[in-house]
């Protein structure tokens, strides 16, 4: 196995273990949360039982409705992780580029929330194609987002669009503050890897506020050739 490739593979399990303990911890709390819930009824139940008192419809329809939020909370978290999951069912396949990016940042809300950062999802309705390696794609947005976190302004929000170009794609992540002399310093190891193997660019805009990811409409092979 050649280093990059090693490195690749490793930082692959890496990068699946952390966001796979994530969903684990998110999907812990909607069971915690509705556990809460249910025993209150219950509590409510045995008083009216054992000791004659009132039902409080209104406290029972608070709790339900606690219980169906967060029910279809741990729906759209179960939803994700399988999404995320069958990433890795294929080393390319074509892509809908706008909803694999909702996809990261909504895997990415959490370590967001600890920071205090707002991730904005691209607002684009109409989707962008493009055929590539999802999983390696994931990586590297995730690390971008990541970075964009660490350098946001303070507003504390960071803004991604997603725009179908000639040739390809770009996502931008904007509302930062990030000199571009130590954007190269805040990325981890594997990223040149990543962008190799995507034939991708990753470069600030020039300025301060912006982190851009240029991405190819197919993805080349070895040979340079694209494939079939």
């Amino acid at each position: 196995m050649k280093e990059e490739e090693r490195i690749l593979a490793r930082r692959g399990l890496e990068f699946f273990g952390k966001v796979s303990a994530s969903i684990s911890h998110e999907i812990k709390n909607v069971f915690a949360i509705v556990g809460e819930s249910s025993g209150l009824m219950e509590d409510l139940l045995l008083m009216h039982s054992k000791k004659g008192t009132t039902v409080d419809a209104e406290r029972f329809l608070t709790l339900l409705a606690r219980i169906r939020k967060h029910v279809n909370r741990g729906d759209e978290i179960v939803k994700c992780m399988n999404r995320f999951a069958h990433s890795v069912d294929e080393p390319v396949k074509v892509v809908d580029l706008v909803e694999l990016t909702r996809l990261v940042l909504s895997l990415a809300s959490r370590f967001a929330a600890l920071q205090g950062v707002a991730l904005e999802p691209p607002p684009e309705e109409k989707g962008v194609a493009l055929e590539t390696d999802p999983f390696l794609l994931e990586q590297l947005l995730w690390i971008s987002v990541h970075v964009a976190m660490a350098a946001c302004d303070d507003a504390k929000r960071v803004f991604v669009h997603v725009k179908g170009k000639p040739g390809g794609a770009e996502i931008v992540l904007s509302g930062l503050r990030l000199p571009p002399s130590s954007f190269p310093e805040m990325l981890p190891t594997e990223t040149k890897t990543l962008v190799k193997s995507l034939g991708a660019q990753l470069s600030t805009d020039g300025g301060e506020s912006r982190i851009r990811l240029l991405l190819p409409s197919r993805l080349k092979d070895e040979r340079g050739e694209a494939g079939q």
